[in-house]
């Protein structure tokens, strides 16, 4: 699960740290490549990922700036050719009204083959989103702001808690020096 809305801040934020948009997209691959191998070490096709993307709160102010277009464009260029098969189905949840002319700046960063995995859900579509997520994963472990029945409490809620979640970033903890970790998300 990740919160798109925050993309500006992210982009703020590894600027400030120094850190080029370059460094988001190499931690994204570290977690497609810990998914594919000490998660889901299935072949493909068996070994895929659904990803899933909350752009509530997202503007096109957000997606203009120079800042949130290098780092999408360092997260597409490294991303697409090495993991374009780890994902299944993209959902792009909490669409606000207007998104497609958003959509526009962002599709065009990512192959045909992967825009064909993409399906947009708007923020009002909570019921055709839970129809969507019963058919791939058990709603056991959705929040209910998804359509779910998980209730977990604490950072990240749900998926968060995992236990496959959990041990991923005790992973990235323990192979980034102190000096230079950034804490995970809420």
């Amino acid at each position: 699960m990740e919160r798109a809305g925050c993309i500006r801040e992210l982009a703020r934020a590894l600027g400030r740290w120094g850190a080029p948009p370059l460094t988001a997209a190499l931690h994204v691959a570290f977690v497609l490549e810990y998914l594919g191998r000490a998660l889901d070490a299935r072949p493909l096709p068996g070994g895929r990922a659904l990803r899933i993307v909350d752009v509530r709160g997202i503007t096109l102010p957000d997606l203009a700036a120079a800042e949130t277009r290098a780092l999408l464009r360092d997260c597409a260029a490294l991303l697409s050719p090495f993991f374009p098969e780890r994902v299944s189905q993209m959902l792009i949840v909490n669409a606000p009204p207007g998104f497609g002319m958003l959509w526009l700046l962002v599709a065009p960063l990512l192959s045909k083959r992967t825009s064909a995995r993409v399906t947009v859900v708007g923020a009002g579509e909570r019921a055709r989103l839970r129809g969507l997520l019963e058919g791939m994963m058990d709603l056991g472990q959705v929040p209910e702001e998804y359509g779910g029945s998980c209730r977990c409490a604490g950072p990240g809620g749900c998926w968060r808690q995992h236990p496959m979640e959990r041990e991923m970033w005790a992973r990235v903890e323990a192979t980034t020096p102190a000096a230079e970790r950034i804490p995970p998300p809420d």
